[in-house]
């Protein structure tokens, strides 16, 4: 409960925060992890935008040439602005069912401060615990932030939201 208000706080905060400058943050360190585990060589948009150095320190190697070959349907605009075409997060996650009440709590929470998908990749996976991994870029536009969120799909197609705040890495394993 301690770690859920904490995230909350941290969330508002840096939503009510009116930054002229665009912001741009990696996947979390647990996305990170279900990534690398996957061996999808997703580069996140600080990383493609040169904002910040390529995370190549993970058990995949990640790299431009590589995002570009697995991503080659144009799913995620490699350097996206205010001007990227997007979609309201409330219309978009209309057809997920989430896991639980607290992953629908989160999901409100992004439509109430009117967040922006701006680029998606849903990964079927196949023999595992789980159904389908789904990248999602988002922006807010009242505050310029960009961020990546990811969501894992169990068999039977809730979707749970990977961060430290519901999941640990050892539930990956």
């Amino acid at each position: 409960m301690k770690n859920l208000f904490l995230s909350l706080i941290i969330v508002l905060t840096s939503l009510v925060t009116n930054g002229q400058e665009s912001q741009y943050f990696v996947p979390t360190y647990e996305a990170q992890f279900v990534l690398d585990s996957l061996n999808i060589p997703y580069v996140p948009i600080p990383q493609r935008n040169g904002t910040q150095p390529i995370y190549t320190d993970g058990q995949f190697k990640r790299s431009i040439e590589n995002h570009i070959k697995y991503f080659s349907n144009n799913e995620f605009d490699f350097y996206p602005t205010k001007n990227t075409p997007s979609i309201d997060w409330g219309v978009f996650s209309k057809s997920f069912v989430f896991l639980n009440e607290l992953e629908l709590s989160t999901s409100l929470l992004y439509s109430e401060f009117n967040m922006k998908v701006i680029g998606f990749s849903k990964i079927n996976l196949y023999g595992g615990k789980y159904k389908s991994v789904q990248i999602i870029e988002t922006r807010f536009d009242e505050n310029n932030q960009y961020n990546t969120i990811l969501l894992l799909e169990t068999q039977s197609g809730f979707v749970f939201f990977v961060d430290l705040v519901n999941y640990s890495i050892s539930e990956y394993k």
